[in-house]
Protein backbone atom coordinates (compact mmCIF):
# COMPACT_ATOMS: atom_id res chain seq x y z
CA UNK A 1 0.00 0.00 0.00
CA UNK A 2 1.06 3.57 -0.58
CA UNK A 3 2.66 5.36 2.34
CA UNK A 4 1.06 8.67 1.30
CA UNK A 5 -2.56 7.89 2.04
CA UNK A 6 -5.00 10.76 2.25
CA UNK A 7 -6.11 11.70 5.78
CA UNK A 8 -9.43 10.20 6.83
CA UNK A 9 -11.70 11.81 9.39
CA UNK A 10 -12.31 9.40 12.23
CA UNK A 11 -15.82 8.17 12.86
CA UNK A 12 -14.92 7.62 16.51
CA UNK A 13 -11.94 6.65 18.63
CA UNK A 14 -10.97 3.17 19.76
CA UNK A 15 -8.60 2.69 22.67
CA UNK A 16 -7.33 -0.80 23.42
CA UNK A 17 -6.84 -0.83 27.20
CA UNK A 18 -4.76 -2.86 29.60
CA UNK A 19 -2.65 -5.59 28.07
CA UNK A 20 -2.12 -6.34 24.39
CA UNK A 21 0.29 -8.72 22.72
CA UNK A 22 1.62 -9.38 19.23
CA UNK A 23 4.03 -11.82 17.63
CA UNK A 24 7.10 -9.93 18.79
CA UNK A 25 6.16 -7.66 21.65
CA UNK A 26 4.12 -6.98 24.71
CA UNK A 27 2.19 -3.71 24.88
CA UNK A 28 1.12 -2.72 28.37
CA UNK A 29 -0.12 0.78 27.63
CA UNK A 30 -3.30 1.79 25.77
CA UNK A 31 -3.06 2.08 21.98
CA UNK A 32 -5.33 4.60 20.26
CA UNK A 33 -6.96 3.96 16.88
CA UNK A 34 -9.44 5.92 14.80
CA UNK A 35 -12.39 3.99 13.41
CA UNK A 36 -12.44 5.38 9.88
CA UNK A 37 -15.65 3.99 8.39
CA UNK A 38 -18.71 1.87 9.03
CA UNK A 39 -18.30 -1.67 10.31
CA UNK A 40 -17.08 -4.14 7.68
CA UNK A 41 -18.98 -7.00 9.30
CA UNK A 42 -21.58 -7.33 12.05
CA UNK A 43 -23.01 -10.61 13.29
CA UNK A 44 -26.57 -10.01 14.40
CA UNK A 45 -28.33 -12.43 16.72
CA UNK A 46 -29.16 -13.15 20.32
CA UNK A 47 -26.98 -16.27 20.43
CA UNK A 48 -23.40 -16.48 19.15
CA UNK A 49 -20.11 -14.66 19.23
CA UNK A 50 -21.49 -11.31 18.04
CA UNK A 51 -18.46 -10.69 15.81
CA UNK A 52 -17.89 -7.10 14.69
CA UNK A 53 -15.06 -6.02 12.37
CA UNK A 54 -14.13 -2.32 12.25
CA UNK A 55 -11.77 -0.52 9.84
CA UNK A 56 -9.17 1.39 11.88
CA UNK A 57 -6.03 3.48 11.62
CA UNK A 58 -3.50 4.46 14.26
CA UNK A 59 -4.63 7.76 15.76
CA UNK A 60 -2.53 10.87 15.04
CA UNK A 61 0.29 11.03 17.55
CA UNK A 62 -0.23 7.44 18.71
CA UNK A 63 2.68 5.05 18.52
CA UNK A 64 2.99 1.29 18.57
CA UNK A 65 5.84 -0.85 17.33
CA UNK A 66 5.22 -2.43 13.89
CA UNK A 67 1.95 -0.50 13.49
CA UNK A 68 2.24 2.18 10.80
CA UNK A 69 0.17 5.35 10.84
CA UNK A 70 -0.17 5.23 7.05
CA UNK A 71 -1.58 1.71 6.86
CA UNK A 72 -5.17 0.46 7.09
CA UNK A 73 -6.00 -2.11 9.76
CA UNK A 74 -9.05 -3.94 11.08
CA UNK A 75 -10.09 -4.51 14.68
CA UNK A 76 -12.08 -7.70 15.15
CA UNK A 77 -14.30 -7.91 18.24
CA UNK A 78 -15.90 -11.21 19.25
CA UNK A 79 -17.44 -12.75 22.35
CA UNK A 80 -16.59 -16.49 22.23
CA UNK A 81 -17.09 -18.92 25.08
CA UNK A 82 -14.22 -18.62 27.52
CA UNK A 83 -13.26 -22.30 27.16
CA UNK A 84 -12.29 -21.94 23.50
CA UNK A 85 -8.56 -21.52 22.88
CA UNK A 86 -7.70 -17.95 21.98
CA UNK A 87 -7.52 -17.19 18.27
CA UNK A 88 -4.26 -15.26 18.73
CA UNK A 89 -2.66 -18.32 20.35
CA UNK A 90 -3.57 -20.41 17.31
CA UNK A 91 -2.22 -17.78 14.92
CA UNK A 92 1.09 -17.60 16.76
CA UNK A 93 1.36 -21.38 16.85
CA UNK A 94 0.62 -21.65 13.15
CA UNK A 95 3.10 -18.94 12.14
CA UNK A 96 5.81 -20.59 14.23
CA UNK A 97 5.08 -24.09 12.94
CA UNK A 98 4.79 -23.49 9.20
CA UNK A 99 8.12 -21.72 8.82
CA UNK A 100 9.13 -18.45 7.21
CA UNK A 101 8.09 -19.47 3.67
CA UNK A 102 4.44 -19.93 4.64
CA UNK A 103 4.09 -17.23 7.30
CA UNK A 104 3.20 -14.61 4.71
CA UNK A 105 -0.02 -16.53 3.94
CA UNK A 106 -1.18 -16.34 7.59
CA UNK A 107 -2.61 -13.11 9.09
CA UNK A 108 0.02 -10.81 10.53
CA UNK A 109 -1.42 -10.17 13.96
CA UNK A 110 -0.41 -6.78 15.36
CA UNK A 111 -2.27 -6.56 18.65
CA UNK A 112 -4.58 -8.78 20.67
CA UNK A 113 -6.51 -8.36 23.85
CA UNK A 114 -8.85 -10.47 25.99
CA UNK A 115 -11.20 -8.88 28.52
CA UNK A 116 -12.89 -11.30 30.89
CA UNK A 117 -14.49 -11.51 34.28
CA UNK A 118 -16.95 -8.87 35.38
CA UNK A 119 -15.26 -5.93 33.66
CA UNK A 120 -17.81 -3.55 32.15
CA UNK A 121 -15.39 -3.09 29.26
CA UNK A 122 -16.32 -6.58 28.07
CA UNK A 123 -19.93 -5.48 27.36
CA UNK A 124 -21.15 -8.91 28.43
CA UNK A 125 -24.96 -9.40 28.39
CA UNK A 126 -24.70 -11.88 31.24
CA UNK A 127 -23.99 -8.97 33.60
CA UNK A 128 -27.49 -7.70 32.81
CA UNK A 129 -29.16 -11.13 32.68
CA UNK A 130 -27.54 -12.76 35.71
CA UNK A 131 -30.47 -12.00 38.02
CA UNK A 132 -33.05 -13.56 35.70
CA UNK A 133 -34.46 -17.03 36.35
CA UNK A 134 -33.48 -20.05 34.29
CA UNK A 135 -30.11 -21.63 33.49
CA UNK A 136 -27.14 -19.23 33.72
CA UNK A 137 -25.73 -17.98 30.43
CA UNK A 138 -22.50 -19.50 29.22
CA UNK A 139 -19.29 -17.81 30.28
CA UNK A 140 -17.99 -15.60 27.49
CA UNK A 141 -15.13 -13.16 27.07
CA UNK A 142 -14.40 -10.23 24.77
CA UNK A 143 -11.48 -10.78 22.41
CA UNK A 144 -10.03 -8.10 20.15
CA UNK A 145 -7.53 -8.68 17.35
CA UNK A 146 -5.87 -6.01 15.22
CA UNK A 147 -4.34 -7.00 11.90
CA UNK A 148 -3.72 -5.41 8.48
CA UNK A 149 -6.76 -4.94 6.28
CA UNK A 150 -6.71 -7.53 3.51
CA UNK A 151 -8.66 -7.83 0.27
CA UNK A 152 -11.37 -10.43 -0.34
CA UNK A 153 -11.21 -13.11 -3.01
CA UNK A 154 -13.86 -11.26 -5.03
CA UNK A 155 -11.51 -8.28 -5.27
CA UNK A 156 -9.11 -10.10 -7.63
CA UNK A 157 -8.40 -7.99 -10.72
CA UNK A 158 -8.31 -10.88 -13.18
CA UNK A 159 -9.15 -14.56 -13.41
CA UNK A 160 -5.43 -15.35 -13.43
CA UNK A 161 -4.98 -13.45 -10.17
CA UNK A 162 -8.01 -15.21 -8.66
CA UNK A 163 -6.58 -18.62 -9.60
CA UNK A 164 -3.16 -17.75 -8.22
CA UNK A 165 -4.60 -16.65 -4.86
CA UNK A 166 -6.96 -19.62 -4.67
CA UNK A 167 -4.10 -22.10 -5.20
CA UNK A 168 -2.11 -20.31 -2.48
CA UNK A 169 -5.03 -20.76 -0.09
CA UNK A 170 -5.50 -24.48 -0.80
CA UNK A 171 -1.78 -24.97 -0.30
CA UNK A 172 -1.46 -23.04 2.96
CA UNK A 173 -4.55 -24.77 4.36
CA UNK A 174 -2.84 -28.09 3.66
CA UNK A 175 0.50 -26.97 5.12
CA UNK A 176 -1.13 -25.68 8.30
CA UNK A 177 -2.94 -28.96 8.81
CA UNK A 178 0.11 -31.16 8.40
CA UNK A 179 2.82 -28.89 9.85
CA UNK A 180 0.95 -27.09 12.61
CA UNK A 181 -1.69 -29.72 13.30
CA UNK A 182 -4.53 -27.21 12.95
CA UNK A 183 -7.69 -27.59 10.86
CA UNK A 184 -9.48 -24.38 9.85
CA UNK A 185 -13.08 -25.75 9.77
CA UNK A 186 -14.80 -22.55 8.58
CA UNK A 187 -13.72 -21.87 5.01
CA UNK A 188 -15.85 -19.30 3.19
CA UNK A 189 -15.63 -16.45 0.72
CA UNK A 190 -15.38 -14.18 3.75
CA UNK A 191 -12.03 -15.50 4.99
CA UNK A 192 -10.28 -16.44 1.74
CA UNK A 193 -8.36 -13.20 1.35
CA UNK A 194 -5.18 -11.82 -0.16
CA UNK A 195 -2.55 -9.13 0.29
CA UNK A 196 -0.20 -7.38 -2.15
CA UNK A 197 3.56 -7.17 -1.95
CA UNK A 198 5.72 -4.18 -2.85
CA UNK A 199 5.50 -5.16 -6.54
CA UNK A 200 1.69 -5.17 -6.32
CA UNK A 201 1.62 -8.96 -6.69
CA UNK A 202 -1.23 -10.71 -4.89
CA UNK A 203 -0.69 -13.59 -2.48
CA UNK A 204 -3.29 -15.49 -0.46
CA UNK A 205 -4.13 -14.89 3.21
CA UNK A 206 -6.13 -17.58 5.02
CA UNK A 207 -7.94 -15.54 7.66
CA UNK A 208 -10.23 -16.13 10.68
CA UNK A 209 -8.90 -18.94 12.86
CA UNK A 210 -11.37 -18.54 15.72
CA UNK A 211 -13.18 -21.83 14.98
CA UNK A 212 -10.14 -23.98 14.16
CA UNK A 213 -9.12 -27.08 16.09
CA UNK A 214 -5.93 -29.01 16.72
CA UNK A 215 -5.64 -32.36 14.91
CA UNK A 216 -3.05 -35.11 14.50
CA UNK A 217 -0.26 -34.09 12.09
CA UNK A 218 0.54 -37.68 11.09
CA UNK A 219 -1.59 -38.59 8.05
CA UNK A 220 -1.17 -42.30 8.90
CA UNK A 221 -3.08 -41.87 12.12
CA UNK A 222 -6.15 -40.22 10.59
CA UNK A 223 -7.23 -39.07 14.04
CA UNK A 224 -9.92 -36.41 14.15
CA UNK A 225 -10.19 -34.38 17.34
CA UNK A 226 -12.47 -31.52 16.24
CA UNK A 227 -15.41 -31.29 18.62
CA UNK A 228 -17.83 -28.64 17.34
CA UNK A 229 -19.87 -28.45 14.17
CA UNK A 230 -18.74 -25.27 12.44
CA UNK A 231 -19.04 -23.73 9.02
CA UNK A 232 -20.71 -21.15 6.83
CA UNK A 233 -23.90 -22.64 5.39
CA UNK A 234 -23.45 -22.45 1.59
CA UNK A 235 -19.89 -23.77 1.84
CA UNK A 236 -20.33 -26.59 4.35
CA UNK A 237 -19.62 -30.16 3.28
CA UNK A 238 -22.74 -32.24 2.58
CA UNK A 239 -21.98 -34.72 5.33
CA UNK A 240 -21.99 -31.97 7.97
CA UNK A 241 -25.49 -30.83 7.01
CA UNK A 242 -27.21 -33.17 9.42
CA UNK A 243 -28.98 -33.08 12.76
CA UNK A 244 -26.19 -35.32 14.03
CA UNK A 245 -23.08 -34.49 12.02
CA UNK A 246 -19.91 -36.57 12.04
CA UNK A 247 -16.55 -35.29 13.18
CA UNK A 248 -15.21 -32.46 11.02
CA UNK A 249 -12.31 -33.81 8.95
CA UNK A 250 -9.76 -32.45 6.51
CA UNK A 251 -11.76 -33.72 3.51
CA UNK A 252 -14.73 -31.64 4.65
CA UNK A 253 -12.61 -28.51 4.30
CA UNK A 254 -11.48 -29.64 0.83
CA UNK A 255 -15.14 -29.98 -0.13
CA UNK A 256 -15.74 -26.45 1.17
CA UNK A 257 -13.14 -25.17 -1.30
CA UNK A 258 -15.25 -26.71 -4.09
CA UNK A 259 -18.47 -25.02 -2.95
CA UNK A 260 -16.59 -21.72 -2.68
CA UNK A 261 -15.53 -22.14 -6.29
CA UNK A 262 -19.12 -22.83 -7.34
CA UNK A 263 -20.20 -19.68 -5.53
CA UNK A 264 -17.44 -17.71 -7.27
CA UNK A 265 -18.31 -18.79 -10.82
CA UNK A 266 -21.99 -17.93 -10.26
CA UNK A 267 -21.44 -14.57 -8.54
CA UNK A 268 -17.96 -13.03 -8.86
CA UNK A 269 -17.32 -10.46 -11.58
CA UNK A 270 -13.82 -9.40 -10.44
CA UNK A 271 -12.70 -6.08 -8.91
CA UNK A 272 -15.05 -6.47 -5.96
CA UNK A 273 -18.25 -6.84 -7.98
CA UNK A 274 -20.56 -9.66 -6.95
CA UNK A 275 -24.04 -10.72 -8.04
CA UNK A 276 -26.86 -11.40 -5.62
CA UNK A 277 -27.27 -15.08 -4.58
CA UNK A 278 -29.25 -17.10 -7.13
CA UNK A 279 -31.97 -19.67 -6.43
CA UNK A 280 -29.53 -22.59 -6.60
CA UNK A 281 -27.23 -21.41 -3.82
CA UNK A 282 -30.20 -20.16 -1.81
CA UNK A 283 -31.24 -23.80 -1.53
CA UNK A 284 -27.92 -24.43 0.24
CA UNK A 285 -28.84 -21.91 2.94
CA UNK A 286 -32.53 -22.48 3.58
CA UNK A 287 -34.59 -25.34 4.97
CA UNK A 288 -33.78 -28.25 7.22
CA UNK A 289 -30.35 -29.83 7.38
CA UNK A 290 -31.66 -32.69 5.23
CA UNK A 291 -33.09 -30.33 2.61
CA UNK A 292 -29.83 -28.41 2.32
CA UNK A 293 -27.81 -31.61 2.05
CA UNK A 294 -30.15 -32.98 -0.62
CA UNK A 295 -29.84 -29.75 -2.61
CA UNK A 296 -26.09 -30.23 -2.80
CA UNK A 297 -26.39 -33.94 -3.62
CA UNK A 298 -28.80 -33.04 -6.44
CA UNK A 299 -26.19 -30.63 -7.75
CA UNK A 300 -23.57 -33.40 -7.87
CA UNK A 301 -26.02 -35.82 -9.51
CA UNK A 302 -27.16 -33.28 -12.09
CA UNK A 303 -24.80 -34.52 -14.79
CA UNK A 304 -24.92 -32.69 -18.12
CA UNK A 305 -27.84 -30.56 -16.95
CA UNK A 306 -25.71 -29.00 -14.21
CA UNK A 307 -22.82 -28.42 -16.63
CA UNK A 308 -25.22 -26.71 -19.02
CA UNK A 309 -26.56 -24.57 -16.16
CA UNK A 310 -23.05 -23.62 -15.15
CA UNK A 311 -22.12 -22.62 -18.67
CA UNK A 312 -25.24 -20.48 -19.06
CA UNK A 313 -25.36 -18.79 -15.65
CA UNK A 314 -21.75 -18.23 -14.65
CA UNK A 315 -20.27 -14.78 -14.93
CA UNK A 316 -18.38 -14.11 -18.13
CA UNK A 317 -15.10 -13.58 -16.31
CA UNK A 318 -15.23 -16.99 -14.63
CA UNK A 319 -16.62 -19.08 -17.48
CA UNK A 320 -13.17 -20.50 -18.43
CA UNK A 321 -13.03 -22.23 -15.01
CA UNK A 322 -15.93 -24.55 -15.86
CA UNK A 323 -13.95 -26.85 -18.14
CA UNK A 324 -10.57 -26.52 -16.46
CA UNK A 325 -11.44 -26.63 -12.74
CA UNK A 326 -15.14 -27.15 -12.00
CA UNK A 327 -15.87 -30.25 -14.10
CA UNK A 328 -12.76 -32.17 -12.89
CA UNK A 329 -13.63 -31.32 -9.27
CA UNK A 330 -17.25 -32.27 -9.92
CA UNK A 331 -16.02 -35.66 -11.13
CA UNK A 332 -13.94 -36.07 -7.96
CA UNK A 333 -16.86 -35.29 -5.64
CA UNK A 334 -19.29 -37.42 -7.64
CA UNK A 335 -16.90 -40.35 -7.20
CA UNK A 336 -16.80 -39.55 -3.48
CA UNK A 337 -20.57 -39.44 -3.16
CA UNK A 338 -20.95 -42.78 -4.98
CA UNK A 339 -18.36 -44.34 -2.67
CA UNK A 340 -20.01 -42.85 0.42
CA UNK A 341 -23.44 -44.03 -0.71
CA UNK A 342 -22.15 -47.56 -1.28
CA UNK A 343 -20.42 -47.52 2.11
CA UNK A 344 -23.63 -46.52 3.87
CA UNK A 345 -25.56 -49.20 1.99
CA UNK A 346 -23.07 -51.84 3.15
CA UNK A 347 -23.26 -50.55 6.70
CA UNK A 348 -27.04 -50.74 6.66
CA UNK A 349 -26.96 -54.24 5.18
CA UNK A 350 -24.75 -55.42 8.04
CA UNK A 351 -27.02 -53.82 10.65
CA UNK A 352 -30.17 -55.17 9.05
CA UNK A 353 -28.77 -58.71 9.05
CA UNK A 354 -27.56 -58.54 12.64
CA UNK A 355 -30.43 -59.20 15.08
CA UNK A 356 -28.18 -58.33 18.00
CA UNK A 357 -27.35 -54.92 16.59
CA UNK A 358 -28.57 -52.15 18.83
CA UNK A 359 -28.67 -49.90 15.80
CA UNK A 360 -31.04 -52.05 13.77
CA UNK A 361 -33.73 -49.41 13.99
CA UNK A 362 -31.36 -47.00 12.25
CA UNK A 363 -31.11 -49.22 9.17
CA UNK A 364 -33.77 -47.18 7.43
CA UNK A 365 -32.25 -43.78 8.11
CA UNK A 366 -29.77 -43.64 5.22
CA UNK A 367 -31.18 -40.42 3.84
CA UNK A 368 -32.13 -38.90 7.19
CA UNK A 369 -29.13 -38.69 9.48
CA UNK A 370 -25.45 -39.42 9.74
CA UNK A 371 -24.16 -41.43 12.64
CA UNK A 372 -22.56 -39.59 15.48
CA UNK A 373 -22.62 -39.07 19.22
CA UNK A 374 -23.44 -35.37 19.07
CA UNK A 375 -24.82 -33.59 22.08
CA UNK A 376 -26.22 -30.12 22.63
CA UNK A 377 -24.61 -26.84 21.62
CA UNK A 378 -21.41 -25.46 23.06
CA UNK A 379 -23.08 -23.64 25.94
CA UNK A 380 -24.51 -26.96 27.16
CA UNK A 381 -28.01 -25.50 27.46
CA UNK A 382 -30.71 -27.90 26.31
CA UNK A 383 -32.43 -26.09 23.46
CA UNK A 384 -33.93 -26.83 20.09
CA UNK A 385 -32.58 -23.59 18.67
CA UNK A 386 -29.61 -23.83 16.33
CA UNK A 387 -26.85 -21.40 17.07
CA UNK A 388 -26.77 -19.59 13.74
CA UNK A 389 -24.74 -16.45 13.30
CA UNK A 390 -27.04 -13.79 11.91
CA UNK A 391 -30.35 -15.37 12.97
CA UNK A 392 -31.84 -17.41 15.78
CA UNK A 393 -33.60 -20.49 14.51
CA UNK A 394 -36.90 -21.54 16.05
CA UNK A 395 -38.36 -24.86 17.10
CA UNK A 396 -39.20 -25.91 13.55
CA UNK A 397 -35.59 -27.06 13.21
CA UNK A 398 -34.94 -24.82 10.25
CA UNK A 399 -31.47 -23.53 9.49
CA UNK A 400 -32.04 -20.31 7.60
CA UNK A 401 -29.18 -17.89 7.31
CA UNK A 402 -27.35 -15.57 4.95
CA UNK A 403 -23.92 -15.78 3.39
CA UNK A 404 -22.18 -15.20 6.70
CA UNK A 405 -24.35 -17.57 8.74
CA UNK A 406 -22.10 -19.73 10.90
CA UNK A 407 -22.98 -22.77 12.93
CA UNK A 408 -21.32 -23.71 16.20
CA UNK A 409 -23.64 -26.23 17.78
CA UNK A 410 -23.75 -29.81 18.97
CA UNK A 411 -20.60 -30.71 20.84
CA UNK A 412 -19.15 -33.98 19.60
CA UNK A 413 -17.54 -36.00 22.34
CA UNK A 414 -16.50 -38.96 20.19
CA UNK A 415 -12.97 -39.21 18.85
CA UNK A 416 -12.01 -42.11 16.65
CA UNK A 417 -9.05 -43.31 14.67
CA UNK A 418 -9.72 -44.83 11.30
CA UNK A 419 -7.42 -45.48 8.38
CA UNK A 420 -6.76 -47.64 5.40
CA UNK A 421 -8.94 -48.29 2.39
CA UNK A 422 -8.60 -48.56 -1.33
CA UNK A 423 -8.89 -45.75 -3.85
CA UNK A 424 -12.01 -45.87 -5.95
CA UNK A 425 -12.52 -45.34 -9.65
CA UNK A 426 -13.51 -41.99 -11.10
CA UNK A 427 -14.40 -39.79 -13.99
CA UNK A 428 -18.10 -40.68 -14.19
CA UNK A 429 -20.61 -38.18 -12.83
CA UNK A 430 -23.38 -40.79 -12.63
CA UNK A 431 -24.01 -41.47 -8.95
CA UNK A 432 -24.21 -45.15 -7.98
CA UNK A 433 -26.97 -45.63 -5.40
CA UNK A 434 -24.86 -48.27 -3.68
CA UNK A 435 -27.67 -50.75 -3.09
CA UNK A 436 -26.89 -53.41 -5.71
CA UNK A 437 -24.64 -56.38 -5.03
CA UNK A 438 -22.83 -54.89 -2.06
CA UNK A 439 -20.58 -57.12 0.05
CA UNK A 440 -21.19 -57.34 3.76
CA UNK A 441 -17.68 -56.21 4.72
CA UNK A 442 -15.26 -53.61 3.46
CA UNK A 443 -12.36 -51.43 4.43
CA UNK A 444 -13.34 -47.81 4.74
CA UNK A 445 -11.12 -44.78 5.39
CA UNK A 446 -13.26 -42.11 7.01
CA UNK A 447 -10.50 -39.52 6.74
CA UNK A 448 -10.33 -39.64 2.93
CA UNK A 449 -13.57 -41.47 2.08
CA UNK A 450 -11.50 -44.31 0.63
CA UNK A 451 -9.09 -41.93 -1.08
CA UNK A 452 -11.82 -40.23 -3.09
CA UNK A 453 -11.23 -36.79 -1.51
CA UNK A 454 -7.56 -36.01 -0.98
CA UNK A 455 -5.30 -33.00 -1.36
CA UNK A 456 -3.46 -34.75 -4.18
CA UNK A 457 -6.65 -35.42 -6.14
CA UNK A 458 -7.91 -31.89 -5.55
CA UNK A 459 -4.71 -30.30 -6.82
CA UNK A 460 -4.50 -32.55 -9.87
CA UNK A 461 -8.13 -31.74 -10.69
CA UNK A 462 -7.26 -28.05 -10.96
CA UNK A 463 -4.09 -28.73 -12.93
CA UNK A 464 -1.63 -28.14 -10.09
CA UNK A 465 1.19 -30.29 -8.81
CA UNK A 466 0.57 -31.61 -5.28
CA UNK A 467 4.32 -31.65 -4.67
CA UNK A 468 6.04 -28.82 -2.84
CA UNK A 469 8.44 -26.92 -5.09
Amino acid sequence: MSSALAPIQAVYDLTLPFYSTSDSQEVKTPVDFDVVDKALHVQYGIVGRGTVVLPVRLSPGAQCKDVKASRNYVAKFSWPVSSRIKEDKFIWKIRKSVGEKWQRFIPELKLSLTIEGTSKLAFLPREVLKNLSGPPPELRVLRILVSPRYEHLRDARSLAEFKKVFVHLVWVHHVVKFKAGVLHRDLSTGNLMFNRDKRDQAYGILNDWDLCEEVDTDPKNHTATSRHRTGTLPFMAMELLSDKPPIHRYRHDLESFFWILIWAVYHFELNGKERRPNDLVNSWMQGTWKEMALAKRDFLAGGDEIVSDLLSKTTLAFRPLIRTWIIPLLDMLTEYYSAWKAHKARTLKVMANDPASKKKDEAFRLDQDYYDDSDDDEDNNKTKNKNVEGKVVGDDNRARGGLDSKIENQVVYRTDTEGGGKPGGGGNRKVDDGYNDVPAEEQWSEETANDTVTFEKFMLAIGQSPELA
